[in-house]
């Protein structure tokens, strides 16, 4: 009786195969869905557009809790959904918000908090700009101001399609 259930699935796989297959799309492994509670907490605390947020961890981890980048030019490692560089894990772990540079994959939530707090830290320094947003990724330094343009051209680009496809809003 069991072989007969997995044949009959098996068979019925074959013909009515999922949309995104059908489609000829691989079905996402990460989604934002999530995410989404703990984004509008971080936006409400540190006064961040939610989609800007979004936008910003779509770009650094899309959306995968477990990301780690290990490549960067400086030796540092990036951990999680917002991708927090571990050069900010000392300070993290003396104000007591972490433990280790593990609870930035295991609290995916503390994550978002963690990574809107810099990007609010970095407005505070350079002002509310698109170049300053870039400085999340690229840093602060004179030499890299072309790094942060590329970067905030890439995430103007993700935030302009969430605004159009969440709230409607068409920038010209």
């Amino acid at each position: 009786m069991a072989n007969m259930l997995m044949l009959i699935a098996a068979i019925l796989l074959a013909y009515f195969p999922s949309n995104s297959v059908a489609q000829g799309k691989p079905p996402a492994k990460y989604t934002v869905q999530p995410w989404l509670a703990c984004i509008n907490t971080a936006s409400v605390k540190y006064f961040i557009d939610s989609l800007l947020i979004e936008a910003v961890m779509e770009q650094e981890s899309g959306f995968n809790p477990h990301a780690v980048n290990r490549s960067n030019s400086d030796g540092s490692a990036d951990y999680g959904l917002m991708m927090v560089n571990s050069g900010n894990i000392p300070k993290l772990i003396r104000e007591g918000i972490i433990s280790t540079a593990q609870d930035l994959l295991d609290k995916p939530c503390l994550n978002i908090q963690i990574g809107t707090r810099l990007l609010a830290s970095h407005f505070q320094v350079c002002g509310v700009s698109w170049n300053c947003l870039g400085s999340y990724n690229a840093g602060f330094g004179d030499k890299r101001h072309r790094l942060r343009e590329n970067y905030a051209d890439i995430i103007w680009k993700r935030y302009e399609r969430l605004l159009r496809e969440r709230r409607g809003i068409v920038l010209k």
